[in-house]
């Protein structure tokens, strides 16, 4: 009887396997650490923040923004591998995520043909450097920026 309750339909029941103990998060690469302490990572955490202070998107002049990455795989961006901080703009959040799927037919689409926007990406750069006010670039992006293209992401976003 003993015998008959050990067997299952395939054979004999094995009992459940034991836990492997717990062992600790894996080390830190040291490429990830030399990098967070690096002067390249502080110089990106502030003008990341200098942009977030502005809370204005560049072709929309919404509060929402985040900064987006616009560069390609030719300057260097690929998966989890973010293109040089000189290149980055303040979207809204539609815009951003519009981008990020688009990104090669976005920005002709908005009115930024080729690759201007890394020209305007650059002053926006050089602007923060100088400490300076880039409310201006921000209006003349926006003035030259598709809004019909840009309100029909923002429209379909928000359903």
């Amino acid at each position: 009887m003993n015998d008959l309750a050990q067997r299952g339909p395939l054979g004999f029941k094995s009992g459940k396997p034991t836990k492997k103990p717990r062992q600790g998060l894996p080390p830190v690469s040291r490429k990830r650490a030399d990098y967070r302490k690096s002067e390249a990572r502080r110089e990106e955490s502030a003008y990341c923040k200098w942009l977030h202070e502005w809370k204005m998107c560049c072709l929309s002049g919404r509060p929402d923004i985040q900064v987006a990455h616009t560069s390609d795989v030719a300057d260097g961006k690929g998966m989890a591998i973010k293109g040089p901080i000189r290149h980055a703009l303040p979207l809204s959040f539609w815009l951003h995520l519009y981008e990020e799927r688009n990104r090669s037919t976005f920005w002709p689409d908005a009115g930024f043909p080729c690759n201007e926007r890394y020209k305007w990406a650059e002053r926006l750069f050089d602007i923060f450097e100088a400490n300076d006010d880039p409310t201006t670039l921000f209006l003349d992006m926006q003035d030259r920026a598709n809004k019909a293209f840009l309100a029909d992401i923002l429209r379909k976003g928000q359903r």
